[in-house]
């Protein structure tokens, strides 16, 4: 093994030392507004806000090394080609087995979109698990998590795995997927950029409700304890609360932790 590879469920390098004695955090990310995205070039986004302040904090610089898709970042921090996930992080079986999710920033429920002018529009997401009808989704994300157990009997219609999140709202708009899984978020965020308006069946049931943390490789306790500790400081300020309403058009749906809560 080279240096910085992991062995199954085990992470070889030291995350904390390497960082510290570098000077340099090596994130990865995914272009997803409002938590990250790039304007003219520049990163925007709660998340990114997040971890340019801890950076900050710790007199780090960031190293922006790859832009990966959600379905294969784990790749990534097992193989050791980045430090960190810095884009929101859903939990899945997988991730939690192969990698480590900070504290929250905050929870938000999980909508089900289909189109303005689908038969949909009024139905019951429930009636999804069924044959006929075609669930966008990319293979190893939450959107596949949820489809194995509420959408078996769906037809799952799979997305380019490093396609940005709007691509799933996109096969949904463009009639190639009669329903898929995102936050209010999202879909806020690309919603005139689509060829259609969709909307949530969810809004009264939504599908899951989700925390979203960083995703950091497994076993790395010192950075994660320093992650951690950053993030309980900004939720205990309301800093993260300020984040969230400055980047969205309100926070229905979005929850923040208990303070001085340490669950995941």
């Amino acid at each position: 093994m080279h240096e910085g590879e992991v062995s199954e469920g085990t992470t070889l390098h030291d995350t904390y030392s390497r960082v510290m004695q570098s000077g340099v955090l090596r994130a990865a990310y995914v272009e997803y507004p409002p938590v990250m995205y790039k304007s003219g070039g520049i990163f925007k986004g709660i998340f990114y806000e997040v971890i340019s302040s801890f950076a900050a904090s710790q007199q780090l610089d960031i190293e922006w090394v790859e832009e990966t898709g959600y379905g294969v970042v784990i790749d990534g921090l097992v193989e050791g080609r980045f430090d960190i996930f810095s884009s929101a992080t859903w939990p899945t079986q997988e991730r939690h087995k192969k990698a480590t999710l900070s504290l929250p920033l905050y929870y938000s429920d999980v909508g089900v979109w289909v189109a303005n002018d689908s038969p949909l529009k009024n139905a019951d997401w429930l009636v999804l698990n069924d044959p006929k009808y075609r669930i966008a989704i990319t293979d190893g994300d939450i959107t596949h998590s949820i489809c194995l157990t509420d959408f078996i009997f769906a037809k799952w219609v799979r997305v380019p795995q490093l396609g940005k999140v709007k691509i799933l709202l996109d096969f949904v708009a463009e009639g190639r997927a009669d329903a898929t899984m995102v936050e209010r978020l999202t879909y806020e965020a690309y919603a005139t950029d689509l060829a259609k308006p969709l909307v949530n069946i969810a809004q009264e049931k939504p599908i899951r409700r989700y925390s979203n943390s960083f995703l950091i490789g497994k076993n790395q306790d010192d950075f994660l304890e320093l992650l951690n500790s950053h993030i309980l400081a900004l939720n205990k300020s309301g800093k993260i609360a300020e984040l969230v309403k400055k980047y969205t058009q309100s926070t229905d749906g979005i929850y923040f932790p208990v303070l001085g809560n340490t669950a995941t």
